[in-house]
């Protein structure tokens, strides 16, 4: 029995030894990701330090959507672009929290579609904030929100908090500023039709919205939610929030209209490159129009 009691202290002596090495390894790389690396355009809320007088939040609309060379050259100010593939509108919160940590922040614009206020986005892409849980407060209520104060015990493990993050350490994103452009095949986008179903707009998603509004009016920042384009059938779901910006007090810019060209789609959900271009042009004319301090 002593012989088997000393065997399972061995193990969890050695188990833990292994975790402790582990995480200060990874670590390294999330703290200090390499310019370019996947760390460094998926943990925008934490890797991106660039002060910039405008930025654009949101999935991967706004990624791939906005320009953000365009804007910088058509309008002579900073900028940067912290759309990030499949996020909800928590991880925009985060962004826009680190914007503004980053300094000299005039406007925001959030590209705003259903999904990111749906409760798949909010509650099933949690790990994805896991890598910075213990390195920054507003991460940590967060991921609480959602998983409860019980994670903490989770996230005591370097294994669970890193769990099929290390891809993420060797792969590379390139970009200008955050944007990401889509290339241009020459073939036209089919257009999609969305089934109307039963959505519901995520309770806490419509507190983190509620969140931005209030963190860019308290700063003085500009703020406008925006609908970009897309190759579809009239989708309902965006009916809903639009509605629900409209009840908190929040400018909307339904653009899903202002691109209807197949050829400027790479699917029916996102523009590409040349898409892109067409409908920065057409933005920045709407941004021009904005009474701010840079136009």
């Amino acid at each position: 029995m002593k012989k088997f009691i000393s065997y399972i202290l061995l193990v969890l002596a050695f188990t833990l030894l292994l975790d402790v090495a582990f995480r200060l390894v990874v670590q390294r790389y999330y703290l200090n990701p390499r310019p370019f690396s996947r760390i460094e355009y998926q943990y925008k809320f934490a890797t991106c330090n660039t002060p910039a007088e405008m930025a654009i939040l949101g999935s991967s609309r706004a990624s791939h959507h906005y320009n953000i060379r365009q804007i910088i050259d058509s309008l002579n100010i900073s900028a940067f672009n912290y759309g990030t593939d499949g996020h909800s509108i928590q991880y925009q919160y985060l962004t826009l929290l680190k914007a503004i940590k980053n300094g000299n922040l005039k406007t925001v614009i959030l590209d705003l579609a259903p999904g990111q206020m749906g409760d798949e986005y909010i509650e099933e892409n949690m790990s994805d904030y896991y890598p910075y849980y213990w390195n920054d407060d507003s991460v940590r209520e967060v991921v609480r929100e959602i998983k409860g104060q019980q994670i903490n015990l989770l996230m005591l493990s370097s294994f669970i908090q890193y769990n099929s993050k290390l891809s993420e350490i060797v792969s590379s994103s390139q970009h200008d500023n955050g944007y990401i452009p889509l290339p241009y095949s020459g073939k036209k986008a089919a257009k999609k039709t969305f089934k109307q179903n039963d959505y519901q707009i995520n309770p806490i998603a419509k507190q983190y919205l509620k969140k931005i509004a209030y963190q860019c009016r308290i700063h003085g920042v500009s703020f406008v939610v925006c609908m970009s384009p897309l190759l579809s059938t009239r989708d309902l779901n965006y009916d809903s929030v639009i509605n629900l910006c409209k009840d908190y007090g929040i400018k909307v810019w339904d653009m899903r209209l202002s691109i209807t060209d197949p050829l400027l789609f790479k699917d029916a959900s996102h523009l590409n490159e040349r898409g892109a271009i067409q409908f920065t042009s057409k933005l920045i004319n709407k941004l021009k129009k904005l009474n701010t301090p840079y136009t």
